[in-house]
């Protein structure tokens, strides 16, 4: 197992020296998050910002869901307060160099905190901010990355739940996510207790493991995050094995989880790889472009035959 296999258990809430006193992490006042807004929206990437509001409790205020259906992110912050609204905005290290800065402190007192090397692993990193208003859930999910949540304005409560127990996520909801479904995790009754809770507030930080499922609900206040996330190689090649069991389930087999055979990991990494984009130009594509290519045929077979039906 190697060192980063450490990342992959829960290291609880953390208090980095980069965090709080960061100068460009004071700057997060409602005035800078509207210029941050507009400088994500003028880069063009529509899938480096997201959009998430709830129609209920906001009758005063009906251009919120038109402005949020523009991408007009600048004028939703102004609007955060009146509650109903949720934004990220993702690797903002791509557009100010102190961002970047920020992103390689916090990875270099990650570093100091496990001791591990850990730039000698990471495939995939950025920075993002995430803002929400008042009482906004984030709903139960998991992610590829390692991830490292940091309060800056307001707070809020993390369920973190753990990912090895398959009570909690199964391995066909993992090959689900690895199929390219965002939200593959089922959040039940039975597992709802079981998730551990972390009180976020300015200055603290939580680490969310990869695949580590969670659910986040905001106090009574404007939240403020920043996420500071890296992909690990080795993370990156279980990826290709769930990808593959995906496969192997459809067709009817019962595939071997991640771990059990080294041959069997071996040859399902190789088949994947042989199909994946060998200079991925974006994470998606490292993740995902082996398994889009294998399930292409079948999706473009399924779109046909809808057209025909209807």
């Amino acid at each position: 197992m190697s060192q980063t296999a450490r990342l992959g258990r829960p290291l609880g809430e953390v208090r980095l020296r980069s965090g709080i006193n960061s100068p460009i992490i004071r700057s997060l006042a409602s005035l800078s998050l509207r210029n941050l807004a507009r400088s994500v929206v003028r880069r063009g990437d529509p899938n480096k910002f997201g959009v998430r509001f709830e129609s209920s409790g906001r009758r005063d205020d009906p251009d919120i869901e038109r402005l949020a259906r523009q991408g007009q992110l600048a004028e939703l912050v102004e609007r955060i307060e009146g509650g109903g609204v949720w934004l990220k905005m993702s690797s903002l290290h791509e557009l100010d160099p102190a961002y970047e800065q920020l992103r390689t402190d916090y990875i270099a007192d990650l570093e100091d905190l496990t001791k591990l090397r850990l730039r000698d692993e990471i495939s995939w990193s950025g920075l993002s901010v995430f803002v929400a208003s008042p009482n906004m859930v984030t709903p139960y999910h998991f992610d590829h990355d390692v991830n490292f949540l940091f309060q800056i304005q307001g707070e809020k409560d993390v369920f973190l739940f753990d990912q090895e127990d398959r009570f909690v996520l199964t391995e066909q909801e993992i090959e689900r996510f690895y199929r390219g479904r965002a939200f593959a995790g089922v959040l039940r009754e039975e597992t709802r207790p079981l998730g551990r809770q972390y009180r976020l507030v300015p200055g603290v930080a939580v680490h969310q493991p990869p695949l580590a499922p969670h659910l986040i609900c905001n106090a009574d206040n404007v939240s403020v995050s920043v996420s500071i996330w890296f992909a690990l190689r080795s993370f990156d090649r279980r990826a290709k094995i769930y990808q593959a069991n995906a496969c192997l389930r459809q067709l009817g087999w019962r595939p071997t989880p991640p771990g059990m055979s080294d041959l069997s990991d071996s040859l399902k990494v190789a088949a994947l790889t042989a199909v994946s984009k060998s200079k991925p130009a974006t994470q998606r594509e490292l993740l995902y472009s082996g398994i889009d290519r294998i399930l292409a045929p079948a999706r473009l077979a399924k779109r046909m035959l809808g057209t025909v039906q209807a």
